[in-house]
C-alpha cells in the first residue's frame, strides 16, 4: 500500500505539474502594450551536507549581484542578507523593487523554512532566511556570481559558551586497520591524512594528521605570540592549552630575520575563538583571531608543541628549510599506510613534467577534499584522470567519487564508484569503494541538492514537481489640498512560479515556469505574462548541457531573456565550449515570442585553470527587423579566495565601438570583525541597441522609423537615446559582538542626459550625487529573535539635498506570527522651491498556516510643504493584502 500510495502522489505530482504549465501556455498570447515582462531573482535552492557536519544553502539568483551584509550574527530564526541585483535588462530593473519567496524542499535535512526577496527602494535588496530554530550562519558569494552560499554552522559550533572537549586519545605510530563491515554505520572514505611525521624539538611531538577532514574544516585559530626567533617563548599559565586544541609554531622571514608565531588551533568560528582568547587573556593580553588556510592547518600537527606547564624555546626549522608539505609523501588511498601496493595493475611511467603536474594536482584535490571545496576537487581530480593512466589514476578516481558524493552529485559518484571497480577489481581500496557504492544504492534517505527531494526512493529515475502560487491586492491612494483626492494604484498581481526536476543515471534534468498576472481596476485592464518557460538538462557522465525555451539568459553576452536554446560541450576539464541562439524578449512590448528579433553567440569558460579563478570570454550578435541591433564581444571574471571575492563584467559593442557594461565588484575581510565591500560600476542605460530609437517614437518598427530616417540617422537616435550612468561605493561593516554591528556606505553616482533629437526633447541628467548611509543594527534587543535597525541617509545631488532617518523593528510574536513595524522620516531642501518635511510610519505582518503564509503591509504618508512643482502639503496612505500557498 505504502509504494501504491506513493506512486499516486507522483501522478498527482505530475499531473499538477502539467496543468500548471497547459494554463500558462493558453494565456500567454494574451498580452498588452504596457505591463512589462518583470524578470524573476529568485531562481532555486540547493542544500547539502558538507564533511564537517554544516549545511549548505546555494541561493540560486536569475542576475549578477553584490553582497554587502548580514544580521544578526548572533544565533536567529530570521537572518537578513543584504544584496544589490546588478541586473542589465529593464525587466530584471522592475524586478529588483518586488517581493518573492521560495518555501525550502521538505525533508531534505535542514532547518531553512523558506528564502524572501524584499526589494528596496535604491537599487537594493533584502534577503531573508527564515528557520525552524535559531542558527548561526556563515555567508559568502558564490564563484558564478549569481549564488550565495549559506553555511548553517553545526549545533556544536554555536554553542555558548563552547562545550569543552576532552583531550585527545595519543595516536600510535602503526594502527591496526579498522574492519570493513558492508552497509555499516563507519565512513569508509579513503585516509586524506599523511602518515609521516618527525620531531621538531626536546619538548616537541609531531602527531600525524588528522584522521577526518572535519577538523581540517575549522579555518580559525588565534595568535598567542610572535617574536624574533632568537628570543625566548612566553609560559602558559595553570590552565595550559585549551582543551581539544593543539598549540604550535609557524616560522617566517620578516626584512631578512627568522621570526616565529605561536598559534592554537583550531576553531569552527571568530565567536569560538574570541571566547578562548578571553580566558586566555591573563597569559596573553595581545591575542587575537586569525583565518589560517588549509596548508597551515595540514601542517600544524607536525608542528605541534606538547608541553606540562609552560614551553621551551625548542629550535624551529629555519624559514629557508623544505616545508612539511614537502616533505610529506602523497599516500593514495589504493596504498595502504605501511606501504604495501595494492595487486591492481602496472601502469606505464609518466614523463617528469606530467609526473610532477600530476603529484601537484593531485594534492591540491586532496586539499580541496579535507577543506569542503568540493566543487574544485572534483574539477582536479578530473584533471589528474585527463592524463594516460598512471600510478595515481585510481586515487585520482577514488577521490573524484568521494568528492561528487559529498557534493550531493549521487548519480556522478555512483557512476565514478562503477567505473573504478570495473578497472580495478581487486585491492584493499576496491571492497572500500564497493562499501561505498552498496551504502549509496541501499540507503534508505540521503540529502539531495534538489530543491525538493525525490518523490520516489527507486534512484534509477527520479522526478518531482514544486513551486508556488501567490497573489495580492495593493491600493494607494493620496489627498492634496491643489488637486483632492487620487486613486494611484488599485490593482491585484498574481505570480506563479512552477519547476520541475527528473534525474536518472545519465542525465540531471530541470524545468521552470513563470508567470505574472496584473487585473487593473483603475483602467478595468487585464494583462499576461510569461516570464520563464524552459528545460535545462546536464549531462552525468556525458560532456553535453543543453537548455531550450523562454531562458532566463543575463549571462554569456545575452542581456535578458530570449526565446531559443543553448548548448555546451566540455573540451576537457575546467573548459566548455558553448553556444546560444533564439529571439530576445522585449520586457515593454509582448510576452509571445517575437520572431523579428535573432541573437546567436558564442562563449568558451576557463574554471580552475588558475587557483580560485574563473573565465568566460563571449561574443553576440542580435539583429531587428534586419537591422543590427546589438554587436557585442566581452568577458566575464571570479575569483574567490579566503576572505576575498573579485568579479568583474566587461561588455563592448564592436557595431556602435561603444563600452556597453563594465563593473567590478568585490569583497574583502580585513579584520575577523571588519568587512569591506566595493563596487564600480559603468554602464549604457539600458543596453545600447538600435531598438533604443523607438524610444518617444509614434513608430511601432524600426521599418517604420527608417522610412523618415535612413539606417544611419537610426542609429544615431539609438545612441542619443541611451544614457550612461556611473558610479562607485565602497562599505564598511564592523561586527562589535554578537548581537550589534555598525555598516557604512558611500556613493558617488551620475546619470547623463540625452540630448533632443528626432522630435524627442531633452532629457536632463541628474549630475553628480553623492550619498552616504550609516546603519547601526542589534539583535535581542527587547525579545529573543528580534533584530533593530536605526539608519541615517544623506544625499547631496546637484538641485536638491536629503537628510533621512529609518528604524525598522522585527520581531517574532510567536512561531508562526511576526511583526514588523517601520518608520521613516525624511527632509528634503531643493534651490527651486520650499523644503519638505516627510514622515511615513508603517507596518508589516506575515502569518504562516501549514504551506499558507498571509502578509499584511500598510504606510501611512504625510508631507508638509512643496515636494512638486505646484504640489503643496500632501496625505496618503498605501495598503498591500497577499497570500502565498507554496507546494
Amino acid at each position: 500500500m505504502g509504494i501504491l500510495a506513493g506512486r499516486v502522489h507522483s501522478m498527482c505530482w505530475r499531473a499538477s505539474g502539467l496543468l500548471g504549465v497547459a494554463l500558462l501556455l493558453l494565456l500567454a498570447p494574451a498580452t498588452a502594450e504596457a505591463q512589462p515582462t518583470r524578470g524573476r531573482l529568485l531562481r532555486g535552492l540547493d542544500l547539502r551536507t558538507l564533511a564537517d557536519g554544516s549545511d549548505e544553502i546555494r541561493i540560486r539568483m536569475g542576475v549578477p549581484m553584490r553582497y554587502l551584509r548580514h544580521a544578526p550574527r548572533s544565533p536567529s530564526d530570521r537572518i537578513e542578507i543584504e544584496i544589490t541585483p546588478l541586473g542589465q535588462d529593464l525587466g530584471d530593473l522592475l524586478a529588483q523593487a518586488g517581493d518573492e519567496a521560495l518555501r525550502a524542499p521538505d525533508g531534505a535535512g535542514s532547518s531553512l523554512q523558506e528564502v524572501r526577496y524584499r526589494g528596496g527602494r535604491r537599487r537594493s535588496g533584502r534577503l531573508e532566511l527564515l528557520f525552524e530554530r535559531p542558527v548561526k550562519l556563515r555567508v559568502e558569494e558564490d564563484s558564478d556570481l549569481r549564488s550565495l552560499l549559506v553555511v548553517v554552522l553545526p549545533a556544536s559550533k554555536r554553542a555558548k559558551p563552547p562545550i569543552a572537549r576532552p583531550e585527545p586519545t595519543p595516536r600510535l605510530p602503526e594502527p591496526a586497520p579498522r574492519p570493513k563491515v558492508a552497509n555499516s554505520d563507519e565512513d569508509p572514505s579513503p585516509d586524506l591524512s599523511s602518515s609521516e611525521s618527525g620531531p621538531l624539538g626536546t619538548q616537541a611531538v609531531a602527531p600525524a594528521l588528522p584522521p577526518s577532514p572535519v577538523n581540517l574544516a575549522l579555518p580559525f585559530a588565534l595568535q598567542l605570540f610572535a617574536a624574533p626567533a632568537t628570543e625566548a617563548l612566553p609560559q602558559l599559565g595553570p590552565s595550559g592549552v585549551e582543551p581539544g586544541h593543539s598549540l604550535y609554531r609557524v616560522t617566517f622571514m620578516r626584512e631578512g630575520v627568522p621570526w616565529v608565531r605561536l598559534r592554537m588551533g583550531f576553531f569552527a568560528t571568530e565567536d569560538e575563538a574570541h571566547a578562548a582568547k578571553d580566558r586566555l587573556a591573563p597569559d596573553f593580553p595581545t591575542a587575537w583571531a586569525v583565518r589560517v588556510g588549509m596548508k597551515e592547518r595540514l601542517d600544524s600537527a607536525e608542528l605541534e608543541i606538547k608541553t606540562g606547564s609552560g614551553l621551551v624555546n625548542a629550535d624551529p626549522r629555519s624559514p629557508g628549510e623544505e616545508s612539511p608539505e614537502e616533505q610529506r609523501a602523497e599516500t593514495p588511498p589504493s596504498q595502504d599506510p605501511r606501504g604495501r601496493q595494492d595487486p591492481i595493475k602496472h601502469f606505464a611511467a609518466l614523463s617528469p613534467a606530467d609526473a610532477d603536474q600530476v603529484a601537484q594536482v593531485l594534492a591540491e584535490g586532496r586539499a580541496a577534499l579535507a577543506g569542503g571545496q568540493l566543487d574544485r576537487a572534483v574539477a582536479l581530480f578530473t584533471k589528474v584522470l585527463s592524463f594516460p593512466e598512471n600510478a595515481s589514476t585510481p586515487a585520482a578516481l577514488e577521490w573524484l567519487g568521494l568528492a561528487r558524493e559529498r557534493n550531493g552529485q549521487l548519480a556522478h559518484a555512483r557512476a565514478e564508484y562503477e567505473t573504478y571497480l570495473e578497472r580495478y577489481p581487486e585491492g584493499e581500496a576496491t571492497e572500500r569503494v564497493r562499501q561505498r557504492l552498496d551504502a549509496l544504492v541501499t540507503a534508505r534517505a540521503e540529502p539531495s541538492p534538489a530543491l525538493r527531494p525525490a518523490s520516489t526512493k527507486d534512484r534509477d529515475s527520479n522526478f518531482d514537481v514544486f513551486g508556488s502560487l501567490a497573489t495580492s491586492y495593493r491600493r494607494d491612494e493620496r489627498f492634496t489640498d491643489d488637486f483632492g483626492d487620487s486613486l494611484v494604484d488599485s490593482s491585484i498581481y498574481s505570480d506563479v512560479f512552477l519547476g520541475s526536476r527528473w534525474q536518472n543515471e545519465r542525465w540531471d534534468v530541470r524545468g521552470e515556469l513563470s508567470g505574472t498576472h496584473l487585473f487593473d481596476f483603475i483602467d478595468n485592464d487585464e494583462r499576461w505574462r510569461v516570464n520563464t518557460l524552459f528545460v535545462e538538462a546536464e549531462g552525468i557522465g556525458v560532456p553535453w548541457n543543453v537548455g531550450m525555451g523562454r531562458l532566463p539568459g543575463n549571462r554569456a553576452g545575452v542581456v535578458g531573456r530570449f526565446d531559443g536554446a543553448e548548448v555546451s560541450y566540455e573540451l576537457r576539464p575546467g573548459l566548455r565550449l558553448g553556444t546560444v541562439a533564439g529571439f530576445p524578449v522585449d520586457p515593454f512590448v509582448r510576452s509571445s515570442p517575437d520572431l523579428s528579433q535573432q541573437l546567436v553567440g558564442l562563449n568558451l569558460e576557463t574554471r580552475g585553470v588558475v587557483e580560485g579563478l574563473d573565465v568566460e570570454f563571449f561574443a553576440i550578435q542580435q539583429w531587428a527587423e534586419g537591422f543590427t541591433d546589438r554587436s557585442a564581444i566581452g568577458a566575464e571574471f571570479r575569483y574567490a579566495a579566503d576572505g576575498r571575492f573579485l568579479a568583474g563584467l566587461l561588455d563592448y559593442d564592436v557595431h556602435y565601438n561603444e563600452l556597453n557594461t563594465a563593473f567590478l565588484v568585490g569583497n574583502l575581510r580585513l579584520r575577523p570583525d571588519t568587512d569591506l565591500n566595493f563596487l564600480v560600476d559603468w554602464r549604457r542605460l539600458p543596453t545600447l541597441g538600435t531598438r533604443n530609437a523607438l524610444f518617444g517614437q509614434l513608430d511601432d518598427s524600426l521599418s517604420d522609423l527608417h522610412d523618415r530616417f535612413g539606417t544611419d540617422e537610426i542609429e544615431a537616435l539609438a545612441d542619443d537615446r541611451t544614457a550612461r550612468s556611473r558610479s562607485v561605493s565602497v562599505g564598511l561593516t564592523h561586527r562589535l559582538n554578537e548581537r550589534f554591528q555598525i555598516s557604512g556606505d558611500v556613493a558617488i553616482s551620475d546619470l547623463s542626459g540625452t540630448p533632443e533629437s528626432g522630435g524627442i526633447e531633452e532629457f536632463e541628467g541628474t549630475g553628480r550625487q553623492l550619498s552616504t548611509y550609516l546603519q547601526a543594527t542589534g539583535s535581542e534587543l527587547f525579545v529573543a529573535g528580534d533584530v533593530g535597525t536605526l539608519g541615517l541617509r544623506w544625499v547631496d545631488a546637484r538641485t536638491i539635498e536629503i537628510l533621512g532617518l529609518h528604524w525598522s523593528w522585527r520581531s517574532p510574536m510567536w512561531r508562526r506570527f511576526r511583526l514588523n513595524p517601520l518608520l521613516d522620516l525624511e527632509w528634503r531642501d531643493a534651490q527651486d522651491r520650499e523644503s519638505v518635511f516627510t514622515l511615513r510610519p508603517g507596518f508589516r505582518i506575515d502569518l504562516r498556516v501549514g504551506r499558507i503564509t498571509l502578509d499584511l503591509e500598510g504606510h501611512y504618508r504625510w508631507s508638509r510643504g512643496e515636494r512638486f512643482p505646484g504640489v503643496g502639503d500632501e496625505q496618503g496612505y498605501s495598503v498591500l493584502f497577499g497570500a502565498r500557498y507554496d507546494y
